[in-house]
């Protein structure tokens, strides 16, 4: 017998940039920060004109019906530098499954929700290095003055900015 509630279908039609401008993407966890992820315009989906219904995880939490919304609306700005806009979206790390990784390397899924009833929509997936917070001890500078020293567990590179943009319409 089947369910009454259809399957949700989500087309891999969408282009993501997980970390733009970084070719390991990382996800820092443990840090109390964001991951960002750049939801590419093509021909097929021009994110800088849709409501902001997105999800954001693991392949596994996502397939599951799960994911962290975004922090914030979003930001229009042209992330690639091909001359359209893109839309660029905040995820607090603490809302989502990469926290319980136990492979560094990971698969990370974004989709979009048509409308509200979560069913229909598009998906992108992007490779991931999920790597771990860890501040280090309370160091003397050469002046002599403290320093908190901070470092990433797998050598993934952190830092995020978005300068430049304006804010998407919508909130999660």
């Amino acid at each position: 017998m089947t369910s009454p509630i259809a399957e949700a279908h989500f087309l891999p039609q969408l282009d993501i940039d997980v970390e733009p401008g970084s070719d390991t993407n990382p996800i820092i966890t443990g840090s109390g920060g964001y991951v960002l992820v750049a939801v590419l315009s093509t021909e097929a989906f021009d994110p800088a004109n849709k409501a902001v219904r997105y999800r954001f995880d693991t392949s596994e939490v996502i397939d599951s019906g799960s994911g962290a919304c975004p922090a914030f609306g979003g930001n229009i700005v042209d992330v690639d530098d091909d001359g359209t806009d893109d839309l660029l979206l905040h995820f607090p790390v603490s809302e989502t499954g990469f926290a319980d990784c136990k492979r560094a390397d990971q698969i990370a899924k974004l989709v979009w929700e048509r409308d509200e009833s979560g069913e229909h929509g598009y998906s992108g997936i992007d490779d991931v290095a999920v790597g771990t917070f860890k501040p280090t001890q309370r160091s003397q500078t050469m002046s002599g003055s403290d320093k908190n020293d901070e470092t990433v567990d797998d050598g993934a590179e952190a830092g995020n900015t978005n300068g430049g943009s304006k804010q998407a319409k919508d909130g999660c």
